[in-house]
């Protein structure tokens, strides 16, 4: 038994979470302000680290360009050539999908060629600071 009430709490939850999910695969939005190092990812705010938020502005920045686990490791990290691990870019791209994807298992938005590298596949938005006087 179920009454009415329950029955349209249901149906509304369910017609919601199906809004989200065709939401989600179109194009992501991300919106970046790097002044605030505010996040969002389809009007949904993300708390990033500050390692998470250069790795994810500097793949955003690239234009959809593959950067290789060792051009991250100069670009973000500042190691000389040769130097790092690239297991420490593979853990933040990974804490970077559980952070930002629907299903950090099938990554939509920080997605990966093998032999190429990351990238960002999104609509990506920049909050510019205001020069208005």
């Amino acid at each position: 038994p179920i009454t009415v009430t329950e029955l349209a709490a249901r149906l509304r939850a369910l017609l919601r979470r199906r809004e989200i999910h065709q939401a989600w695969h179109e194009n992501p939005t991300l919106v970046i302000d790097p002044q605030q190092r505010i996040v969002k990812i389809n009007d949904r705010n993300v708390t990033l680290t500050p390692v998470e938020f250069e790795l994810l502005t500097h793949l955003a920045q690239m234009d959809e360009e593959y950067q290789s686990a060792r051009q991250l490791l100069r670009s973000v990290w500042n190691y000389p050539e040769g130097a790092g691990d690239t297991a420490l870019v593979r853990n933040h791209i990974r804490n970077l999908r559980f952070k930002l994807e629907e299903d950090p298992e099938r990554p939509r938005l920080v997605e990966s060629l093998p032999k190429r590298g990351y990238r960002i596949n999104a609509d990506v938005h920049w909050i510019e600071l205001s020069t208005a006087v």
